[in-house]
């Protein structure tokens, strides 16, 4: 079982990553800041956080910052996710730990795969477990729907 918090302040982001993660070997939890996030990382363990770089109360540089210099869980993987317009400090991310970060949007063999090298999983060991048809399939559809106009 691979544990995932997912930490963004939009909750259709939160929406999007948990069905393209929908699979019974990924539990997956959301939060929608920093601060909650820790609050839960008091509570639970998890083998990866994947969270928005631009948040309220407390953006994603400073909660990877906070989970750096927790030694309960300084050795915890974390993703930022970044709008494709927003600016990015790579160079901050890495003295933060976070080498990977995903662009929005972003279709899910990339959340997967992203999840794969941040996990040190073996190339395609994770996206072999999802059935993602090459056009895309539900996935695409349901994201499509997301932005329909009534």
């Amino acid at each position: 079982m691979i544990k995932i918090l997912i930490v963004d302040d939009s909750a259709t982001i939160q929406k999007l990553m948990e069905f393209a993660l929908d699979n019974p070997i990924i539990q997956r939890s959301k939060a929608k800041n920093g601060g909650q996030a820790l609050e839960m990382l008091e509570r639970e363990s998890f083998d990866l956080v994947i969270t928005d770089v631009v948040m309220p109360e407390m953006d994603g540089y400073a909660l990877a910052e906070a989970i750096q210099q927790n030694q309960s869980y300084s050795d915890l993987a974390v993703v930022f996710l970044r709008g494709r317009f927003q600016s990015f400090d790579a160079e901050r991310a890495k003295k933060l730990g976070v080498e990977h970060f995903l662009e929005k949007p972003f279709s899910q063999p990339q959340l997967v795969k992203i999840i794969e090298t941040s996990l040190g999983l073996e190339p395609n060991e994770l996206l072999s477990q999802f059935d993602i048809p090459a056009s895309g399939g539900g996935f695409l559809v349901w994201l499509k729907g997301l932005f329909k106009r009534d």
